[in-house]
């Protein structure tokens, strides 16, 4: 348990931090090319040592490219929300709605049957994610960033299904992680080189400060290495509900640290929202528990 706590912890640093260095003078597009840059140069040498760099079967390779598509879409969208000004709780809150997108794109790809819990966990989805809204929205915010992080959290759903799907066709968390990074290293490159001359931008990132690499570099080490590492030494031992639980911390890790770094204040109604989504994302199990034992308390009270 105490790995997913460390792994959780440190996944609440990647918005507050984030920010920090897309408030300084790094644009986004250098900020996520060496971020995922970084990443894969710490991941080389486990993966030479381990000989992981051959994929099993064409299938498996078609699955990384996709999952690679699918992390530069994530990793663009969610730092856009924060550089356009979304506050950095709104972003973690918004995006740790997932489990509900995971669910609707599970059933529409896969025909799983939505049960009653889902559905409610939809609807309760939906209300939170407008409470969440209405003080961003009086703070005259306006939706694109909201938009831009919603899209980031049906990103982040397709990953979660694509790297179940690679992983159950005999994909080691090894491989995965490095080529999820190669590839969506290369879709990011694609898609920068589209609307940015290379001149400039090469130029941009060999001037960065030294102060800038240093950081960076412990970031792409730590939030984006070290915690990946062991989150999926610690759901292998601990278990997906375990490790479920445990997320639930990530984003008020997040916001506490925003508040630190930020001093951000948050209006009450955003609290309620963020509790709803905390609720959503408890197992199906303990939500259903939940629920009945809230209800059975409320027609004691009334009796």
């Amino acid at each position: 348990m105490m790995m997913l706590l460390m792994s959780v912890f440190l996944f609440g640093m990647t918005h507050p931090f984030g920010k920090v260095f897309l408030d300084s003078d790094i644009s986004l597009q250098s900020f996520c090319l060496v971020f995922l840059a970084l990443r894969i140069l710490f991941q080389l040498p486990v993966v030479s040592i381990n000989k992981e760099f051959k994929v099993s079967s064409k299938k498996n390779l078609i699955l990384l490219v996709v999952l690679g598509l699918i992390g530069a879409a994530l990793h663009l969208s969610e730092f856009a929300s924060l550089k356009f000004g979304l506050s950095v709780p709104a972003v973690s809150f918004l995006i740790f709605t997932h489990p509900i997108w995971t669910q609707l794109i599970r059933s529409f790809l896969f025909k799983e049957q939505l049960t009653a819990i889902k559905v409610s966990k939809v609807l309760i989805a939906v209300f939170a994610i407008s409470l969440i809204l209405i003080p961003e929205n009086f703070m005259g915010i306006n939706y694109i960033p909201f938009l831009i992080a919603f899209f980031a959290s049906v990103a982040f759903s397709l990953w979660i299904i694509f790297s179940e799907k690679i992983q159950d066709g005999g994909v080691s968390t090894i491989q995965l992680s490095f080529y999820y990074d190669v590839f969506s290293l290369l879709f990011v490159s694609l898609s920068v080189l589209v609307f940015i001359p290379v001149s400039p931008l090469v130029v941009e990132i060999s001037s960065l400060k030294y102060n800038h690499w240093l950081s960076l570099l412990f970031y792409s080490l730590f939030v984006g290495v070290i915690a990946n590492y062991l989150f999926f030494i610690g759901i292998k031992k601990c278990g997906s509900m375990q490790a479920s639980l445990a997320l639930l911390l990530e984003p008020i890790i997040s916001s506490f640290i925003s508040f630190l770094l930020f001093s951000t204040h948050l209006d009450p109604v955003f609290y309620l929202g963020a509790l709803l989504i905390l609720l959503i994302n408890l197992p199906d199990r303990l939500f259903s528990k939940f629920i009945s034992s809230f209800f059975q308390k409320r027609r004691v009270s009334q009796l």
